[in-house]
């Protein structure tokens, strides 16, 4: 995942844009604005330094949220008890700029520039020390997660980094005549998205030999990225009412473009741009999410404020928008349990800044909220 800052350009209004329809024909319920639940979870204060409990206290998964620009880390267990907070590791290392966290093997793993170099760091959230470093070759452009370890790429860099759990990395060329964008892994192998020349590679994880899958994308950058069945959906930064639907396998690659009335999607080859005559689509940003086969997509777009945006279910068999939930801007999105965890940003919230949502990802109900300390504003989210 990528935290982004949102940019105040423009209010829009979406509640007007209506839900999607269900497989039958029947139009969803969309919430009035921001979702609410009638008893919000106990937890959202930090606790003191007496109360205090290390993270190797807690037992099992944790949702770890990410705010103020990277220096505030907020543990929550799954039913969103606030379990630990720190304030302290990223502040020690006195960043310029921090650009992301994932979670690998039980550690947490940041990105961070300043004036001297580009680096990768593990944090042990048993007691949030540094464990690893890893220095990069230039500004890292994603860091995504695989099976057992981390790929990293660049903005202009023939290089891709790969990163065991322990720490260990290793750089990998691509050759001069390819610009890896983002490494997606999935159960049917590695994938290199070059954005030089448009193409989709497969990969040999240990060699960085390639064999062309797909070529001819006529895509802007991908930025957030599931794998759903043998397909890879990911979400584009321009245009945004576009979701591309990548099969590797078959060396095919569509844009999924949804009326937002209707709730109905269509496949379009990806070398066709027909943007400027389909009226009324839908929005996306950055974030994306698979669960038993149906895709979770955050409503919006990166570039513009709103008040509240839609959160889409889409069936990809049917192509259907299936359901709808209104919330705050999406600043990121997880799996757990079978339960959807989202964190959002509530800017006009005078009484936070921030808010996580458990939800079932079934009917989109919310099933537990908890508002972050009144001094959190988020960045994203990831579970380990």
């Amino acid at each position: 995942m990528k935290p982004s800052i949102l940019l105040v350009v423009l209010a829009l209004v979406v509640a007007a844009c209506g839900g999607g329809a269900t497989p039958g024909g029947d139009e969803p319920p969309a919430a009035d604005g921001a979702a609410d639940v009638s008893e919000p979870a106990d937890g959202g204060s930090s606790p003191s330094d007496g109360e205090r409990r290390s993270g190797a206290d807690v037992d099992g998964p944790s949702i770890w949220v990410v705010g103020n620009e990277g220096f505030t880390m907020l543990r929550y267990t799954p039913d969103l008890k606030l379990a630990d907070r720190s304030d302290e590791f990223l502040g020690d290392l006195e960043m310029g700029l921090t650009v992301g966290f994932v979670s690998l093997a039980g550690d947490l793993w940041f990105t961070y520039q300043d004036e001297l170099a580009d680096r990768l760091v593990r944090v042990d959230t048993g007691d949030y020390e540094i464990t690893s470093t890893v220095d990069l070759p230039t500004y890292p452009l994603f860091v995504t997660r695989g099976r057992d370890r981390l790929w990293v790429t660049y903005d202009d860099e023939p290089t891709v980094t790969r990163i065991a759990a322990d720490g260990t990395a290793a750089a990998i060329s691509t050759g001069s005549e390819v610009l890896p964008t983002k490494v997606i892994e999935t159960g049917s192998g590695v994938w290199l998205l070059d954005a030089l020349e448009n193409r989709m590679y497969r990969m040999d994880p240990e060699t960085g030999s390639l064999d062309l899958a797909i070529e001819g994308l006529a895509t802007a950058r991908i930025l957030g990225s599931a794998a759903v069945g043998d397909a890879i959906w990911t979400t584009v930064e321009d245009p945004i009412d576009f979701l591309l639907r990548l099969r590797p396998e078959e060396g095919i690659s569509d844009r999924i473009w949804c009326e937002d009335a209707s709730g109905t999607c269509d496949a379009y080859p990806d070398e066709l741009f027909a943007t400027a005559e389909l009226e009324g689509g839908a929005f996306f940003a950055l974030d994306i999410v698979e669960i038993d086969g149906m895709v979770y997509v955050a409503g919006g777009s990166p570039d513009f404020f709103y008040d509240t945006l839609p959160l889409y279910e889409i069936d990809p068999e049917s192509l259907q928008i299936v359901n709808r939930l209104d919330l705050e801007p999406i600043a990121g999105m997880v799996e757990l349990g079978g339960d959807l965890f989202v964190v959002v940003s509530t800017n006009a919230d005078e009484t936070a800044c921030g808010r996580v949502y458990r939800i079932d990802p079934s009917s989109l109900d919310v099933v537990d909220q908890v508002d972050l300390p009144d001094d959190v504003c988020p960045n994203g989210l990831d579970v380990g």
